[in-house]
This record gives structure tokens, C-alpha cells and sequence, in this order.
């Protein structure tokens, strides 16, 4: 469960919420008719814009925001370490273990192949030609939330000049003038809020998500063609880190030191 994602949810729905109520306006905030306008014109001008199975694929991607794929890069690069050294040692027969045993289908496709003896260039070529498809299936997604962040504000202006209209129709009770104003506005706020705090960071966050599986994935084929050609354990390690940021390589360095009963600076641990 991403954690933060649920404060920064919160604390976006929070700050609006005690920013109103410092002022004594909790009670201006509410008005179905803009609410139903601004979040209903949205959805259903989404369902026209889009196909029906792409909205179902929108709805499911809505928990990965939540709960996002643990993309576990370190112990992936050992995990191909560990398999280059196999291939140099026992051949490339010696890894069909690992690949029936890899729950990845995309760590699995690179193994066969691998194993299989595909050219190189062929396996870099198919391989790549999954991240694109995986990419373009999950951009597609992302495009929605954000035209979903276009829509709103646009139906919240729609609901503002008809609550415009409406007040300006009748003009008999000026003493109300403010009041019906403001609930006239209020649909321009409904739209940029939920554009802002909702439509668009889940599609941002969706988004990241996306890039982080796709250099995941490139990771892998990386190392697949390092075990190809014949690189020592030592120079795939390397090939593989260089796709960590530094936060991941700092950890990864003081976890192997922790391993090797160093730490970092080359002292020894206590025994």
C-alpha cells in the first residue's frame, strides 16, 4: 500500500476543506446541482471520447495508484548475476531452472530465448518490441485521467455561466445578488479541484509507474545480453546498476558491504 499517495490525497482534500472552514464557508461548499454537472459532463464526455474497454482498463488502473507493482531492481540484478555466473560455469542449459521458476513472463520470455540461443539482435528487437506494446497499452490509460483533468475545469465553467444566467435572469432580490452568485461559482472550483487534486496527479502517478516498469524491463533485456555475450558476472553487475538511481546504488553498496561484513570506507565489522 503506497502510503503517501493516501496522505497526499488527504491532506489535498484537508487543506481545502480547512481553508474554507477558517473562513466559515463549509456551508457554501456543497451544491449537488454543480457537483452532478462538473463530475458527471466529466465522466460521460470521457465515455464518448473513448472505447468502452479502455474505460473498464481506467476503472482498474484507479487501485494501482494505491497499491503500485513493486518493481524489486536490486534483487532482479542479482538475481541475473547469479544466472550469469551459471551460463559461464554449466552452459546455458543450466538456467532452464531459473526460467520455470521466474513468476516474471517477461523475465521468462528473455530466459527462453536466451536459452534457446536467439540471436542477439532478434532478442533485443522482441524484447523491446514488448516494452513498446506495454508502454503504449499503459499510456493509452494515463491519456484518459488526463483529458479527465482537461474536462473538469471546462465543465466547471459551463456550470458557472449557467448559474451566471440564472442570476442574472431575475435580479429582484438584489439583497440574495451574493449569495447566488457565489453559488453560481462554485462549479468553477468543483472542476479545477478535482482536475488538480484528483484527475491529474492520478494520471501523473500512473504515469510514473509506467516509466518505472519500463527501465525495469530494459534492465532485464540489458542483462539478458550481457549473459549472451559472454561478460563476466562482474561487468553484467555493472551494466545493471548503471540503470539505479543513486539513492537504489547507495543501498544496494552498503547492503553488500553489510554481506561481506565491511562497511562503507573499507573497515571491518565488529565480530
Amino acid at each position: 500500500m503506497d502510503f503517501l499517495t493516501i496522505f497526499g490525497l488527504i491532506g489535498g482534500m484537508g487543506i481545502v476543506l480547512g481553508v474554507m472552514a477558517s473562513y466559515h464557508l463549509i456551508s457554501h461548499l456543497w451544491n449537488v446541482e454543480a457537483f452532478t454537472l462538473v463530475i458527471g459532463g466529466t465522466i460521460f464526455c470521457s465515455m464518448f471520447s473513448f472505447p468502452g474497454h479502455l474505460i473498464k482498463r481506467v476503472l482498474k488502473s484507479f487501485g494501482l495508484v494505491f497499491k503500485p507493482q513493486n518493481f524489486d531492481a536490486s534483487r532482479t540484478i542479482d538475481t541475473l548475476v547469479d544466472i550469469a555466473q551459471k551460463a559461464r560455469r554449466s552452459g546455458m542449459i543450466a538456467i532452464e531452472k531459473d526460467m520455470k521458476e521466474t513468476k516474471d513472463p517477461y523475465l521468462k520470455l528473455a530466459l527462453k530465448m536466451l536459452i534457446d540461443n536467439i540471436d542477439p539482435h532478434v532478442i533485443h528487437e522482441t524484447l523491446e518490441h514488448e516494452i513498446q506494446s506495454m508502454g503504449q497499452r499503459h499510456k493509452a490509460v494515463v491519456n484518459v485521467w488526463i483529458t479527465l483533468a482537461g474536462y473538469a475545469p471546462t465543465f466547471g465553467l459551463i456550470g458557472t455561466v449557467l448559474g451566471l444566467i440564472i442570476v442574472l435572469s431575475d435580479l429582484s432580490d438584489i439583497g440574495r445578488l451574493g449569495e447566488s452568485m457565489a453559488s453560481a461559482i462554485i462549479a468553477t472550483f468543483y472542476g479545477l479541484y478535482f482536475a488538480n487534486f484528483f484527475f491529474g496527479p492520478v494520471g501523473m502517478k500512473l504515469n510514473a509507474q509506467n516509466e518505472a516498469e519500463v527501465l525495469f524491463k530494459r534492465a532485464i533485456t540489458e542483462g539478458i545480453l550481457s549473459i549472451q555475450a559472454g561478460d563476466v558476472p562482474y561487468v553484467t553487475r555493472t551494466k545493471l546498476e548503471a540503470f539505479l538511481d543513486n539513492h537504489m546504488k547507495s543501498a544496494k553498496a552498503k547492503k553488500s558491504a553489510a554481506d561481506a561484513g565491511t562497511v562503507p570506507g573499507g573497515a571491518t565489522q565488529a565480530a
